[in-house]
């Protein structure tokens, strides 16, 4: 699983929020299971417009309908996902704020985690630090 969170470069804050966004999302992919990811492939395939969009889709569209009583959560079934099953993206606008590579490096090296970031400006994108590889720089 691939989680890419989209930010303005020139927002005041980018580089220091971003990092706490990512490690919500990180958590939050974490407490999916493999049964989970069936559900978001089923849905980006049945409704690509919806899953390709910045908007928020909800868990009840995610399942397609709601949980009645005790019922188990399909999100959450299956064997849990691991660290390294989940890769992180931040997509900036351009150059990100001088901080935020030697941040990220830091929680590559030092905690493994496979935290990407590329730059995307007229249409062209540029591979900062691959998901990949936390402690290798292209």
């Amino acid at each position: 699983m691939v989680v890419v969170e989209a930010k303005a470069a020139a927002a005041a804050d980018a580089a220091s929020k971003v990092i706490g966004q990512v490690l919500m999302y990180l958590a939050g992919a974490l407490a999916i299971g493999t049964e989970g990811l069936t559900v978001y492939e089923k849905y980006a395939t049945t409704h690509p417009e919806r899953a390709r969009t910045h908007k928020r889709s909800s868990t009840l569209q995610l399942r397609g309908a709601r949980l009645k009583g005790d019922a188990p959560d399909p999100l959450v079934g299956g064997q849990p996902l691991r660290p390294s099953e989940v890769g992180l993206v931040i997509a900036m606008d351009r150059t990100p704020h001088r901080s935020l590579v030697p941040t990220l490096e830091c929680l590559r090296k030092h905690y493994g985690l496979g935290i990407g970031l590329v730059t995307v400006a007229a249409g062209h994108a540029e591979v900062l630090l691959d998901p990949r590889q936390p402690e290798k720089r292209p």
